[in-house]
């Protein structure tokens, strides 16, 4: 982390049992409690994104998207009028 980034602060409340069972696992690691919680939180977070950032298809509809890409259709007389637009737009 470059030092010039800004700290900030998270707190939670928990029950006395989760902060016994986070206390006693952080010790085990050989880490603090808060770098035990924010690693763990880190972790999750990464998983969470990463799991919601995959497009999952079914095998024909993946299929299909590999042939498209391959062999895309020639472009419809709408989407030729709308990039036309775009680009006049662009230019001025």
């Amino acid at each position: 982390m470059s030092q010039l980034e800004t700290k900030t602060r998270i707190t939670a409340r928990v029950p006395e049992p989760t902060q016994t069972l986070l206390e006693e696992a952080a010790a085990f690691s050989g880490v603090s409690l808060n770098s035990f919680v924010v690693n763990a939180a880190v972790e999750k977070a990464a998983d969470v994104l990463a799991a919601e950032r995959v497009i999952k298809l079914a095998q024909e509809d993946a299929e299909q998207l590999a042939q498209l890409i391959e062999s895309p259709p020639e472009p419809t007389d709408t989407l030729v009028s709308a990039l036309k637009s775009s680009e006049s737009l662009l230019d001025g």
